[in-house]
């Protein structure tokens, strides 16, 4: 028998001031991340980012833009972090 923590999103932040290009940092998650995603309306639909790593950059925002992180413990279901919004 294999039991694993509840999967936690943890907490995605970004930088204090606009920028149109930076790079975002994700902490006291747990699990692995699947992915990162990126929303350009709002929350209501969420594009994926084929990245699995702890950090996602992002270049030449246009406007704002949400992102955020899913993770993933073992077999536990996947969660997602909360959304930060960046400002170009």
């Amino acid at each position: 028998v294999t039991t694993s923590a509840a999967s936690d999103g943890g907490t995605a932040a970004g930088p204090g001031t606009p920028a149109a290009s930076g790079t975002l940092t994700l902490s006291g998650y747990t699990g692995s991340i699947v992915q990162w995603e990126e929303s350009d309306d709002g929350g209501l639909r969420w594009f994926v980012l084929a990245n699995t790593q702890s950090t996602q950059d992002y270049a030449d925002l246009r406007a704002p833009a949400q992102f955020r992180a899913r993770v993933q413990n073992g077999q536990c279901a996947a969660v997602v972090s909360n959304a930060v919004t960046v400002s170009p």
